[in-house]
């Protein structure tokens, strides 16, 4: 991008797409998330070409967008550790001990083993 166009254009944009993410975390839609983050990095490559001073309302609209993307990371991080917590919890609940019956008819203490942890 030439560095004395104007970047307004640009920077809204990148607004309406990050206002569009924070709906889809809203929602917890990862296929609307996935197909907005793509959009979004060829926006910002756009901007990481630009070397001169910003306007005052590109200043504004910048602000604006880091608003807006602190809150759409907070989001992330709050779905994150949901989805960390959970998958702790049914993992530590799936390898109890339960009881059940054997072959014989006696009662036996068995682990189930119906839910694989596969965290890192």
């Amino acid at each position: 991008m030439e560095s004395n166009k104007s970047l307004v254009p640009v920077l809204k944009q990148l607004l309406r797409l990050l206002k569009k993410e924070n709906k889809a975390l809203i929602r917890n839609d990862g296929n609307q998330i996935e197909q907005l983050v793509r959009q979004k990095e060829q926006l910002v490559n756009q901007l990481v070409m630009v070397e001169r001073e910003l306007t005052a309302i590109e200043l504004n609209l910048a602000l604006e967008i880091k608003q807006l993307q602190d809150d759409n990371l907070l989001l992330t991080k709050q779905a994150m550790a949901f989805n960390d917590n959970f998958i702790q919890t049914v993992g530590q609940n799936a390898q109890k001990v339960n009881a059940t019956y054997s072959k014989k008819g006696s009662l036996s203490i068995q682990e189930d083993v119906g839910f694989v942890n596969q965290s890192m």
